[in-house]
């Protein structure tokens, strides 16, 4: 039966959908990237109504001023391009992603994520983006959060991911702590596919992709509900990044956030629309 559903909603989802007429945020995107950003956001709107999206505490993402959105690393990650979308559309900012260094390396691809906002994830280009004032979200977790077997689909591997943290610090602004409850639910894997990946390849790519309705990789129609909270304040001046102790209680008190926001989604959540 589920099956049944998701291939017919991906079936009517071109005759349903009809590209947005009001782009009034287009405002927001640099002249020279609109055309890609307009293409992009109307893909993602289809992606979006695919999955009956919806996102509740846009009020939370700070109006001027840069902020660092922490996210947990579902399968494929397009829950976070899809908050991205809707701070762009309801809070007219635009929100920086901080790529997987590996993705950059791939011809073709470094390219486009750098024209849709995204940017290799490496301190120095978080401090810069920060440091203008803009928006960014990061994933500590990781390829290897994000490749978790199906029975730990849920679980956070930010353990030892201390670089968000210091960054936050030395940039000298607030954590803005992000969910997608039912996200992890529309792909799976049986074991972890990076790890096996790099014992049988020899090289960091997973062994095989992620799986959805059946045997395929057409995603299972869960519904997706975003929760942005409220900002966490560090409290602490930029020369605490040097400080383990200091670094060590945020990363618990984020990490600590995180995990409560998602065990309170899912508790309220019916995966297949409404609420349990």
């Amino acid at each position: 039966m589920g099956q049944d559903v998701g291939m017919d909603r991906l079936r009517r989802l071109a005759a349903r959908l009809a590209p947005a007429d009001d782009e009034a945020w287009l405002e927001h995107v640099p002249e020279a990237d609109r055309v890609v950003f307009s293409r992009g956001m109307r893909a993602i709107d289809r992606v979006a109504a695919y999955f009956r999206y919806e996102a509740e505490g846009l009020e939370h993402v700070p109006a001027p001023g840069g902020a660092l959105i922490v996210m947990p690393h579902t399968t494929i990650t397009i829950d976070g391009f899809l908050l991205g979308a809707e701070i762009l559309k309801r809070r007219g900012r635009t929100v920086r992603a901080l790529g997987d260094h590996q993705l950059f390396d791939m011809p073709g691809v470094g390219d486009l994520l750098t024209r849709l906002g995204a940017v290799d994830g490496r301190p120095a280009n978080a401090m810069k983006i920060l440091g203008d004032g803009e928006l960014c979200f990061v994933l500590p977790g990781g390829a290897r959060e994000a490749w978790q077997p199906v029975h730990k689909r849920r679980d956070l591997t930010w353990d030892g991911r201390y670089g968000f943290i210091k960054v936050a610090l030395r940039a000298q602004v607030p954590i803005v702590p992000a969910v997608t409850i039912g996200a992890a639910e529309s792909w799976w894997v049986p074991v972890h596919a990076l790890n096996w990946g790099e014992r049988l390849l020899g090289r960091r790519w997973p062994l095989f992709p992620p799986l959805g309705i059946g045997l395929t990789s057409v995603p299972i129609p869960t519904k997706w509900t975003a929760r942005v909270g409220a900002p966490i304040p560090l409290e602490h001046p930029p020369e605490a990044a040097d400080d383990p102790e200091v670094v060590h209680a945020l990363h618990t008190r984020v990490k600590d956030t995180v995990a409560a926001m998602l065990e309170e989604g899912y508790r309220d959540h019916a995966l297949f629309g409404g609420r349990a």
